[in-house]
């Protein structure tokens, strides 16, 4: 449950969440802004790239 395994996705284990809400604290916030920035920011990310914390560029 804390690392990933067969049985978990990488963006289920209790890591990767933790990384996740690290990625929405760029300044102090409460508890419930930093939820809602998570439930938007995993929304609009695609789950492959969600648990490294990384973005999709578009390359041209």
């Amino acid at each position: 449950m804390i690392t990933p395994t067969k049985g978990i996705a990488p963006d289920r284990c209790l890591l990767a969440i933790g990384a996740q809400v690290l990625l929405q604290l760029d300044e102090p916030r409460s508890v419930s802004q930093t939820w809602a920035r998570l439930k938007a920011w995993r929304s609009e990310t695609p789950s492959a790239f969600r648990s490294a914390g990384l973005s999709v560029e578009q390359g041209s």
